[in-house]
């Protein structure tokens, strides 16, 4: 059998053992290599140049792809970006061999709480994820799984992993409505700093905003590809202009803003607020 097409079969990657037992001989996997249809990541590990890093670090520990692996598989949003893979190994797996696979590459899970034959639900994958995000960065996942449809709104109530005083603190929080994980945060700050805070509001011929905050300001949050797009950079000036002539104070935060500066961010709004009256 083709490799090529035994490796397509397996997703991209897979191990020699299983290889062989799909047919593929010794000398066609060797040619393949040498031609560069196939790489070799690892000792017995073959995978298609292709193939997505956390399934290849996933074989090449001979364990399964979970948590923000998981997710990113399916596009549900994870802040920051993961860039290691992030695998499940059976808790009685021993990883003592110094040398054998590079453990700083991966960030391994143990199947204690779930079976390995469930470690790829997303449902598993946004419980895992607690302990390898921030509050707010599991939220904003758990927000965008549900606004996607691939979980309920319930989910978290059948967390294992997650602890019981986090995931009170998800539940209270739980607002699929925000569009992105950008909004997540931001509100989540703003909300937590005691400001009130109305997500998603509808302005007559001017369209929706992300917030309107204590009934006056407007935070607008800008995706990571705002600047690339010009035509959306000008809609947003005009529709900043129109809210403004109505009384409306407008504040446009980017996705770097939110992310990286929260610290400026709240007391950015409570001091607009201040100056005008509102707060």
């Amino acid at each position: 059998m083709d490799p090529v097409r035994a490796l397509l079969d397996a997703g991209g990657v897979s191990r020699w053992k299983e290889l062989h037992e799909a047919g593929v001989s010794r000398g066609t996997l060797l040619a393949s290599v040498a031609e560069g249809r196939v790489t070799r990541p690892h000792r017995g590990c073959y995978a298609l140049p292709a193939a997505r890093f956390e399934d290849v670090d996933a074989t090449i520990f001979r364990g399964t792809p979970c948590c923000v692996s998981v997710l990113v598989a399916h596009e549900v949003p994870v802040i920051p970006w993961p860039m290691r893979a992030h695998v499940a190994v059976p808790d009685s797996r021993s990883l003592a061999r110094p040398g054998l696979r590079r453990v700083d590459r991966v960030v391994i899970h143990r199947s204690v709480r779930y079976p390995m034959r469930r470690m790829g639900e997303i449902a598993v994958a946004l419980d895992l994820c607690s302990h390898c995000l921030e509050p707010a960065a599991q939220l904003a996942a758990i927000e965008g799984a549900v606004r996607k449809g691939i979980v309920a709104r319930d989910v978290i109530r059948g967390f294992r992993v997650t602890s019981p005083s986090r995931r009170r603190w998800l539940a209270a929080r739980l607002d699929p409505s925000a569009e992105s994980p950008t909004e997540t945060l931001a509100r989540v700050v703003m909300r937590d700093a005691g400001l009130d805070v109305r997500p998603q509001v509808d302005f007559d011929r001017v369209g929706r905003v992300d917030f309107l905050v204590e009934g006056k300001v407007i935070v607008e949050c800008d995706g990571k590809t705002y600047h690339s797009d010009p035509e959306a950079f000008q809609r947003d000036r005009d529709r900043d202009r129109a809210l403004t002539t109505r009384g409306h104070l407008v504040l446009r935060y980017t996705y770097f803003d939110v992310l990286l500066r929260r610290g400026e961010f709240e007391p950015d709004v409570r001091a607009t607020l201040w100056r005008h009256g509102a707060r």
